[in-house]
């Protein structure tokens, strides 16, 4: 329990930091901060959902739709040469 808050804690505060600048650079800071903050906030909730659905389905079948979404997710992702690298 104590290292699932842990992990929130460093997230949040690379969202503050990081994530507003180099995610989405187009537009005024503030925005970008709570853009940011609102992707985090996705996560935030999900997580508990998966917890139930993970209950009722069984582990194969979530490794799979995990392993197929993260891949499908990389495939789709543009190259950093498409995107530009700011900071």
């Amino acid at each position: 329990m104590g290292q699932q808050w842990y992990d929130y804690f460093l997230c949040s505060t690379a969202a503050s930091i990081v994530f507003n600048r180099l995610y989405f650079v187009s537009g005024d800071p503030v925005v970008a901060t709570l853009a940011a903050f609102a992707s985090f906030a996705v996560g935030f909730v999900a997580r508990p959902i998966g917890a139930v659905v993970s209950e009722f389905v069984p582990f194969a079948a979530t490794a799979v739709l995990a392993a197929s979404g993260c891949g499908s997710r990389t495939t789709c992702a543009p190259h950093e040469s498409a995107r530009g690298s700011r900071l």
